[in-house]
């Protein structure tokens, strides 16, 4: 929360950003590795099938989590959304990634 006192004098929201940065905090890396993945699938040629299956993570996982969440946790819940579904589509570019480079 220290950090955040740089930007707002609000204690209140101090505290909310610490809380949503924890929970962002460990989906990065497989958000890392979705962009990876989407770089090197665009290389091979693949460009239709990532891109579905972004807007299916984007429009479907993320929305419908965040609508299940925002009731109960409020923008904590908006955030946890975020970050399950950058998990998710770290993992479906992998391995969308490992099946295309078997072929």
């Amino acid at each position: 929360p220290a950090v955040f006192s740089l930007l707002t004098p609000i204690k209140e929201v101090q505290a909310l950003s610490a809380k949503v940065l924890r929970a962002e905090l460990f989906a990065e890396p497989l958000y890392g590795a979705s962009i990876v993945c989407s770089g090197a699938l665009r290389g091979m040629g693949d460009t239709l099938v990532p891109g579905i299956m972004n807007l299916f993570s984007v429009w479907v996982v993320r929305l419908s989590l965040s609508f299940l969440l925002i009731s109960n946790l409020g923008l904590t819940g908006i955030w946890i959304a975020m970050a399950v579904e950058l998990c998710f589509r770290g993992l479906i570019f992998l391995t969308r990634l490992l099946v295309m480079t078997r072929k």
